[in-house]
């Protein structure tokens, strides 16, 4: 019955009628016959006093994340439209949809900040504050980043998302002084909330000892945690803890099975490991020859911003040639040392 008298005052023109309405089936009343048609035509005939209003449903019409039409370009521009009018909440939604198609909205990352920093007071929201930190990010402002991770997490603090940026950034000292102790509680906060990407870095902290005392064998668990879960970065981690005996018995074999997985799902620093690993068990030169191509591929897979494992791979690569050069002069395998 209300259903059916709520239509009828929409159809008078009653513009309070047609938000209530517009609401209604937005949010999923009436389950999907919905004549969209007809409420696009009733949301038109607001244009003309109710401009700001009218332009920011018109956009949710169009939305992709709503119900009704899927056209985002036609979205963006009500949005636009509305922001505009005076509608500043509606830089959220206009700032998500060209989010959610890249490159081909051609929009700034200055513009998208823009947008959402006038959104902020009337439409504040998790997603407002993501979309916030990834544009000051993108710009290398990452006091203002750090600013609204803070309060996105303020906002939302069961967010791990939120969790894992404040970590990274108090990690690498972006925006705040570095405190490793304060990364590793935030990293701790995002493994308990069940993420992956939190569980990993957790391992590492333990593992490098960084803003809590090294353990070895929690770092292992926490990397075999994060591996249940899907992080395959653990598996660099896995391979070399085996492969050292560092948190669990030595085993070479298993080193190996960890690094190959590694490797076929596309980790680079799994190539480098293996390389060290196989380096390190050459005895002969013909077990030599076999670490050279493995060397060459683990040069083409690492990424050029990866100074760490460059670094490492060039120490390697010293390595390899000071050992076959004792090799190749008769120098027991023995003698010759490890890496």
């Amino acid at each position: 019955m209300a259903e059916v008298w709520l239509r009828r005052l929409t159809e008078k023109g009653i513009d309070q009628a047609r938000r209530c309405y517009f609401s209604w089936a937005m949010a999923g009343g009436g389950g999907e016959n919905h004549d969209w048609l007809k409420v696009e035509q009733w949301l038109l005939g607001m244009e003309a006093e109710t401009p700001g209003a009218a332009h920011a449903m018109l956009g949710m019409l169009y939305d992709p994340a709503f119900p009704g039409f899927t056209d985002w370009k036609l979205a963006a521009q009500y949005y636009r439209k509305a922001v505009d009018a005076g509608n500043a909440g509606c830089g959220f939604y206009l700032a998500r949809v060209y989010r959610g198609h890249g490159e081909e909205a051609g929009v700034s990352h200055e513009e998208m900040r823009e947008l959402l920093e006038r959104a902020e007071p009337v439409n504040a929201c998790g997603q407002l504050y993501e979309l916030l930190c990834a544009s000051c990010e993108v710009l290398e402002d990452y006091d203002t980043a750090t600013k609204y991770y803070k309060r996105w997490h303020k906002y939302d603090p069961e967010d791990s998302d939120c969790c894992i940026g404040l970590a990274s950034n108090y990690a690498m000292g972006r925006g705040v002084k570095r405190d490793f102790e304060i990364a590793f509680r935030y990293y701790q906060k995002a493994a308990n909330l069940g993420d992956s990407y939190g569980m990993h870095m957790v391992g590492v902290m333990y593992y490098d000892g960084l803003g809590v005392r090294r353990n070895y064998k929690r770092a292992v668990d926490y990397f075999r945690r994060a591996l249940e879960h899907g992080e395959t970065q653990a598996l660099y981690y896995l391979g070399t803890c085996y492969r050292d005996g560092l948190g669990v018995r030595q085993d070479v074999d298993k080193a190996r099975q960890y690094l190959a997985e590694g490797i076929k799902d596309g980790v680079s620093a799994c190539r480098v490991a293996q390389a060290m690993l196989e380096l390190d068990e050459a005895a002969t030169s013909e077990e030599l020859d076999r670490v050279a191509p493995l060397l060459e591929k683990a040069r083409t897979m690492l990424d050029d911003g990866d100074e760490e494992m460059l670094f490492q791979l060039e120490l390697l690569e010293g390595a390899f040639e000071i050992k076959r050069e004792k090799l190749t002069a008769g120098v027991s395998a023995d003698e010759s040392g490890k890496c």
